[in-house]
């Protein structure tokens, strides 16, 4: 029996159908653009100035008063429009830490919607409130240290807890 909240078998169908297809479209703008075109296949994407630590190996974080100057959530959409249109696949969001973004879940969903595949480089401090509304991203990039070396490489206590969890446990090699 199926829950009344949960979506039919059907419905589960569609939707592997879609993602199948939106991965093979992927795949495809990929093959093309190494064997005929030679264009772009993806877009790497800056999405925001700002960041909540201070990596000693990044300065995106003295950027962060520069976060007026990040697009709009409509111009986002018209990057991504432009971007399919031109036969791009794939969506690589970065920045600064683009969880920080109010819409990051709405951009992704965006992003996903138009075709593409969804990945994003973030230092996951704030993965754990915005998990729910990343459920069409494809794939997350995180850099993890060895606990006792990641709060001071990323200048802030406590970013190994928030990006691996509280209760993460991680054994010396």
């Amino acid at each position: 029996m199926i829950a009344e909240n949960s979506p039919s078998p059907e419905f589960d169908e569609v939707e592997r159908a879609r993602d199948s297809m939106r991965l093979l479209g992927a795949f495809l703008s990929m093959l093309k653009s190494r064997v005929i075109t030679h264009r772009r296949f993806y877009l790497a994407h800056a999405i925001t100035f700002g960041c909540n630590s201070k990596c000693r190996m990044c300065t995106y974080w003295q950027l962060t008063p520069r976060m007026k100057e990040d697009l709009r959530t409509e111009g986002v959409y018209q990057l991504l429009d432009e971007a399919y249109d031109s036969g791009m696949r794939a969506y690589y969001i970065f920045g600064g830490e683009p969880l920080i973004r109010k819409d990051i879940g709405r951009i992704v969903d965006y992003a996903k919607g138009r075709g593409f595949l969804t990945t994003m480089n973030t230092n996951a401090s704030l993965l754990a409130s915005k998990a729910a509304s990343l459920t069409n991203l494809d794939l997350a990039f995180v850099s993890l240290d060895y606990n006792e070396y990641h709060d001071l490489i990323r200048g802030r206590k406590g970013s190994f807890d928030d990006a691996a969890g509280p209760h993460t446990q991680v054994e010396k090699l």
